[in-house]
């Protein structure tokens, strides 16, 4: 605040605050001397002060509460009366709970009798058991069944009785429901062994329970040793016979379960095979002071306890007319003496309580820290406070010029500035004259070096008489610094959080903006302060993350930091991920309450961006492994199996000649060789999907091959389908094996058929050539990157059901299939071949609108490569060979047929295991062998480092290497490793022996 010069005509005056409680009238009254000291008639203004005189007479004052023989008199009275209420209370509330305790003694008497009635029905039954078999010892299950049927009629609560010979149960019924039990060794079993054991040294029955049964449910089993007398006549322990009463059905029987104006809880003590649980009601009756009642048992005992349904009521219903006749009577008493009383003591206490008053007014006036002073209508001090006094360094006993009695405009503060000294002059008159209500100037006292602020408040006097208006000046240094402090330090602050580069807002409980750094401001591609103040954030955060950012707001207005990451949309429509971390501003006024929230927020767009890029690449990275292992293992069941139908191929072609088969036999080994066949095409198919199939590379045109396949295409789809061809004209042609493109185009057709279904639908077809980078190679499904080139693609569109992202992810895994018929294998395989060209393979699929194959493979560059193995015309059956064949197969099955099929052309036949093994034959054989035929996949040693180690021992060996893979992937290293000449498993015999006679001849090619 400034101070206020004279010429200023009071425009900072201001409307009046509150001021001093009026009971500072007495004083200021008795100060400036109206001559009208407080008199008992002042009743309304010493009222107010009455709550302080306890205070005041413990503080030593002199008022003492008046006192009289009809108050003590009253006093005795009342506790006399008070007793005899308590005494009448007591008795009454004794003899209603004695009451209420008989009645349910009474009800649990009858409850009790019912349980034991039932419980003692069901023992007695039990105890007579024992002589069924004392009456037949080697009774059967039908004689034990018929003797005991009558036991479960009516309203039985007997579940089943066992009866177990030497401990293991024997017979039971009813058996339905009990079969468990069958066998069962009481020995086995610790609970069941101590209750049997307990049993037979007292030669009683033993109850045990409630226990869980091992054929389900919760019963009492009651256990009873059987006797029976030995050759000489002296009683055996025979075994035990155990019936067991269903807990439900003994509790139901007892009436239990009835409406009954009792609570009831049962616990077992001290019985077998329990531990004194409450098995029966709430546990907590037996806490609730209840009335008891034992139930004995053989070797034990239940307790029984009661309340009543409502609780234990505290009190008669009627006891409230006994204590209102005391309550009045009492009222009556003590009204009518208080009332005396009070009128004795009104007038004592009202002339205390004007004392009272102007101690407390003084006290309070005395213990403020402004100098305050009454200031009469001409200017007069008419009394101050200690603060007063002691700025002024004056104490009672001597006079000055600035206490009671002298004018206050003719001894203005010399310390004060001239134009502060008029301005609070001013004031004062302008309240004197009844020109403004409240007046507040500010001014300095002192050096300007060191001196001290002040504020003069002016008021006028809150009563009549000579007192017009109360001037206090309060020392504000203290303020000012913190003020100006604060101002420093906002301003300070301010400074970093506009340097600061990341957004930094803050916001109320309805996410609403109340301030933004700059930087916040560029995020949002905002110019101004004010286009943003008041705007909601849920403006400009992503609607689909609305209810997070709601979940952040409420969890920093309850005190909670928080950490959000979050899409916003800018100003200009860009999208941005943004990370924010809030925390709560708390009130300064409430600690305990949040009043805003401060956030900073991160854009981490870019981080987004490449955590995504990574994310995708992982993805592949696992789908390419994923697809690499299934390949392996694929190519590894596809070579077992081929070694399979290499022997029933062979076994086949052996038989089929041999004179003594029979026509019928003889079509029966055709149709077996078939099968094969059509097996060894399937184990292709996985081939095909390993990558390892069987290629016969050469020039392709890929429209002319759709062209041929074009009656297959139709023959494959149904007549509700149109077929369009979009075939592109003297396209380059590809390297490829125009089988396996053939299957790809047919697979993808046959797929495209089925998800049109019998609905009418188009499929199309389209060929073309393209460049690389038209092609999306970051979803190329078959892995690996796109080589630069020009190629040529073929595209299968249907109009089909599309597919679930589910099933796209699954399309080429082994034996994943959608159809009801279908293997699985023919996407699989398409993949095969697919990688097997070093092609592309995309899915553009909607649910429900349809899908689109791309497969593109590199136009072929320079000379194309040929077959390196032509076919030979297939030798004569009936041709012999002579010398040593060595067969190294780990397979003994295709030793065997190997072996029988080399000696029907004249060799004789060595076998060996595996590499090792052979190695060791041949050396011992080396000049003997014309032939060796080697198998690729062996344990211990592989068959090209088997062939590599006989070349060693004789280069001019003969070697027919046998693989279910290709023979490209036989030929490894340099040439000189290459085999004489190589077959692919399966084979018939005929193709055997063909290249077999081509490399004894020499009319065969090196692979």
């Amino acid at each position: 605040m400034t101070s206020h010069s004279p010429n200023e005509n009071h425009d900072q005056t201001r409307r009046p605050q509150s001021v001093a409680p009026s009971t500072s009238t007495g004083n200021v009254a008795k100060k400036i001397g109206d001559g009208a000291c407080p008199d008992v008639e002042n009743l309304d203004q010493l009222r107010a002060n009455s709550d302080l005189l306890p205070f005041l007479h413990r503080r030593g004052g002199s008022y003492e509460p008046g006192t009289s023989p009809f108050r003590a008199t009253a006093i005795l009275i009342a506790a006399g009366l008070f007793l005899t209420a308590l005494l009448a209370d007591y008795a009454t509330t004794q003899q209603f709970a004695t009451s209420i305790r008989a009645e349910v003694q009474e009800e649990l008497t009858k409850a009790r009798t019912r349980l034991e009635s039932c419980l003692q029905g069901n023992i007695q039954l039990m105890r007579g058991l024992p002589g069924i078999i004392a009456i037949l010892p080697d009774v059967t299950q039908e004689q034990f069944a018929k003797a005991v049927k009558p036991l479960f009629q009516g309203d039985s609560q007997l579940r089943h009785i066992a009866v177990a010979p030497d401990l293991i149960v024997e017979i039971f019924y009813p058996i339905e429901g009990n079969e468990v039990i069958m066998g069962l060794d009481h020995r086995e079993t610790a609970s069941h062994f101590e209750a049997i054991d307990f049993a037979r040294r007292t030669r009683q029955l033993v109850l045990a329970g409630p226990i869980e049964l091992v054929q389900g449910g919760t019963g009492f089993i009651g256990r009873i040793p059987v006797f029976l007398p030995d050759a000489d006549g002296k009683e055996q322990f025979w075994g035990v016979i155990s019936a067991v009463v269903g807990k439900e059905a003994l509790i139901r029987e007892s009436g239990l379960r009835n409406e009954l104006p009792i609570n009831i809880a049962i616990r077992s003590v001290e019985g077998i095979g329990s531990h004194g649980e409450v098995f029966f009601g709430d546990e907590a009756i037996f806490k609730d002071n209840p009335v008891v009642a034992e139930v004995p048992l053989p070797y034990g005992s239940w307790t029984m306890a009661a309340v009543p349904r409502d609780g234990w009521p505290a009190y008669p219903g009627r006891i409230w007319l006994q204590r209102v006749g005391f309550l009045l009577a009492a009222s009556l008493i003590l009204g009518s003496t208080f009332l005396v009383s009070r009128a004795r003591d009104r007038l004592h206490d009202a002339a205390k309580r004007t004392q009272v008053a102007e101690i407390f007014a003084r006290g309070v006036i005395d213990s403020l820290s402004a100098r305050i002073a009454a200031i009469g209508d001409d200017g007069t001090i008419l009394a101050v406070n200690r603060a007063w006094r002691e700025f002024h360094s004056v104490d009672d006993s001597r006079p000055s010029s600035f206490v009671e009695g002298v004018n206050y405009f003719e001894v203005r503060d010399d310390a004060m500035k001239e134009a502060d000294a008029q301005a609070c002059e001013d004031g004062v008159r302008a309240v004197l004259d009844g020109q403004t209500d409240f007046v507040e100037i500010e001014y300095a006292l002192g050096r300007h070096d060191d001196h001290r602020w002040f504020v003069c408040r002016v008021t006028p006097f809150p009563s009549g008489g000579s007192a017009k208006a109360v001037v206090a000046h309060e020392d504000v240094t203290q303020r000012r610094s913190a003020e100006e402090a604060l101002r420093e330090s906002e301003t300070h602050l301010r400074a970093i959080v506009e340097s600061e580069p990341e957004c930094v807002k803050l916001m109320d409980r309805q996410g609403k903006v109340l301030d933004m750094n700059p930087a916040g401001l560029r995020m949002l591609g905002i110019e101004s302060l004010e286009d943003v103040l008041g705007k909601s954030a849920y403006d400009i955060v992503e609607r689909e993350h609305h209810a997070e950012f709601r979940k952040g707001i409420e969890a920093v207005f309850r005190g909670e930091k928080t950490f959000q990451t979050f899409e916003i949309r800018s100003n200009d429509g860009t999208r941005r991920w943004l990370e924010q971390h809030a925390v709560p501003l708390w009130h300064p006024e409430h600690p305990d309450q949040v009043k805003s929230m401060l956030a900073v927020a991160r854009d981490i767009t870019q981080r987004k961006k490449t955590e995504e890029e990574v994310r995708a690449l992982q993805t592949q990275m696992l789908h390419a492994q994923k697809m690499e292992s299934l390949g392996i293992l694929a190519g590894g069941v596809a070579h077992d199996f081929n070694n399979i139908l290499t022997a029933i191929l062979g076994y086949a072609n052996l038989l089929v000649d041999e004179p003594t088969i029979s026509r019928d036999n003889r079509d029966m080994l055709v149709r077996i060789g078939e099968s094969a066949e059509r097996a060894a095409e399937l184990c292709s198919q996985l081939l095909s999907y390993s990558g390892r199939g069987s290629f016969v590379i050469k020039p392709v045109d890929l429209s002319s091959l759709v062209c041929e396949t074009e009656q297959m295409i139709h023959v494959s789809l149904s007549k509700k389908t149109a077929v369009h061809f979009k075939l592109g004209e003297n396209l380059p042609k590809v390297e490829a094996d125009e089988v396996q493109l053939r299957q790809v185009i047919m697979n993808l057709v046959t797929n495209a058929s089925d998800a049109i279904g019998d609905e009418v639908g188009e499929l199309t077809i389209e060929t073309g050539r393209a460049p690389y980078d038209s092609f999306d190679c970051e979803s190329n499904l078959a892995g690996g990157t796109c080589e630069p080139g020009t190629y040529v693609y073929a595209k299968v569109t249907d109009t089909g059901c599309g597919m679930s992202p589910s099933t796209l992810e699954k399309m080429f895994d082994p034996f994943f299939t959608t159809k009801p018929t279908g293997r699985g294998l023919g996407m699989a395989a398409v993949l095969g071949v697919i990688r097997g060209h070093h092609g592309l393979i995309t899915c553009d699929t909607t649910p429900g609108l349809g899908t689109t194959f791309t497969v593109a493979f590199p136009q072929m560059s320079g000379a194309p490569h040929e077959p390196t193995l032509p076919r030979s015309s297939a030798p004569s059956r009936e041709s012999t060979h002579h010398g040593t064949a060595l067969v190294i197969d780990d397979e003994s099955f295709i030793r065997s047929i190997l072996k029988q099929a080399l000696e029907s052309r004249g060799f004789e036949v060595l076998l060996a295991v595996d590499g090792q093994h052979g190695i060791e034959t041949f050396a011992a054989h080396a000049d003997d062998i014309v032939l060796s035929l080697i198998d690729m996949s062996m344990p211990r040693l592989g068959g090209l480092e088997t062939m590599r180690f006989i070349r060693q021992i004789q280069p001019s060996a003969q070697v027919v290497l046998m693989s279910g893979f290709t023979k490209e992937d036989v030929v490894e290293g340099e040439d000189g490793d290459a085999p004489d000449g190589y077959i692919k498993k399966p084979f018939r015999l005929e193709d055997l022996f063909r290249v077999v006679t081509g490399v004894l001849e020499g009319s065969a090619e090196r692979v």
